[in-house]
Order: structure tokens, then sequence, then C-alpha cells
């Protein structure tokens, strides 16, 4: 992607994500946002994310897979934490801070890799259109097989955001691009498995 698309999709898609997010939230947050710095910070993981993608990898087009650029926005907004909690002060000692942005955060990375997913599932036909994110996604997800989960109504997107935290968080800061964007992938695969059995199932009228 070049400069001038990276920045468009982050202005016209991520800033409108980021700031429901902020909307949705009880506590005070706030958004900051940098298309410059996700620009920057979306090379250096794509140039990271070529190099480890297998013998002769250097080698290959520039072009990156939708689900890899996906993995590398996802991980670039991560990184930059453009949502921070203002409820408290900010001291980098203060865990309850830290924890709470920084889901804020992961919950905006998931949001930004499916929405470019998205957007090229439109240009490619697979779905109709890009729906409101992150209030509607217009993709077909796993159904939580965690009794709990179904229980408190979290949604199989609400176990990648709490993965991609505590993977993060766990890492130090350090995320598998390679095995991010093939979450991406299995995403797209799941969607395309569920339109083919949704048509498969037999009609039934009412007698």
């Amino acid at each position: 992607m070049t400069r001038h698309e990276l920045t468009k999709f982050y202005n016209d898609n991520v800033c409108k994500v980021a700031n429901r997010i902020v909307e949705l939230k009880k506590e005070q947050f706030r958004f900051t946002p940098n298309a410059d710095a996700f620009y920057e910070e979306y090379l250096s993981l794509k140039a990271l994310i070529k190099k480890n993608d297998g013998p002769g990898a250097n080698n290959v087009s520039d072009k990156l897979d939708r689900h890899k650029r996906s993995a590398c926005m996802a991980a670039a907004l991560l990184k930059l934490r453009q949502i921070c909690n203002m409820s408290q002060e900010d001291k980098t000692d203060d865990l309850d801070f830290i924890t709470l942005s920084a889901r804020s955060n992961a919950q905006l990375a998931v949001f930004a890799g499916l929405q470019n997913l998205a957007c090229y599932m439109v240009y490619d036909g697979i779905i109709g259109g890009v729906a409101a994110f992150p209030d509607n996604t217009g993709l077909i997800f796993p159904e939580n097989t965690n009794e709990k989960d179904n229980v408190n109504g979290n949604t199989y997107i609400d176990s990648l955001v709490r993965g991609l935290f505590y993977t993060e968080w766990a890492n130090v800061g350090n995320i598998n691009l390679l095995l991010l964007s093939n979450i991406f992938f299995l995403l797209e695969q799941y969607h395309l498995q569920a339109l083919k059995l949704q048509k498969l199932q037999p009609i039934t009228t009412a007698t």
C-alpha cells in the first residue's frame, strides 16, 4: 500500500473505529490520531514480516497479502497505543491504567485488522459491503464454546481481543506477525465456509 492509500484507510476507518470505541467507554478515554506514526510503524512491521516469511522471502514481491497487511496494521496500533485512559494520572507503574488503555488498543487493533480484511473481501465480491465497525462487522465468526463467555454475553471478537491483549502483555509488546496473519486468514475462511453451509441448509415452510 502506498502512503496515500494507508493514510486514507487510517483516516476513513481506523479513526472512525477508535472514536467509536472511546465513545462507548464509561471511563474517560482519549484517542490521539497520528497517521504518520501509523504509516512508519506499518512499514517497519512490513519489513519484519517479509524477512520472517520463510526462505527467500526477501526476494519476493514487495506486496503483502490482505492477511499480512491486517496483521501489520493491528500490531502497529498495539505498539502506538493511540487510545489512552485520562481518568487517572498517567503513571507507568499504575497497573490499572495500563490495563484499561491496553485493552482498548487491543480492541482497536482487532477491528482495524478486520476492517482491512473486509475491504478486500468487498473488492473481491465475497461480502456485499463494509459494515459499521465496531458495532457490526458484516462477517460471520465462530461461536464461543466457553459456557462462561456465552453467559456473560462475550462474543468471539471479545475473546480475540483478550487473547491479543494477554499475548502482547506476556511477550512484552512483541507480537508474532505470521501467527496473527494466519488468524485473519482463518477468520476469512470460516466466513466463506459458513456462507456455503447456509446455502446448503434446507428451506422449511410453515404448515
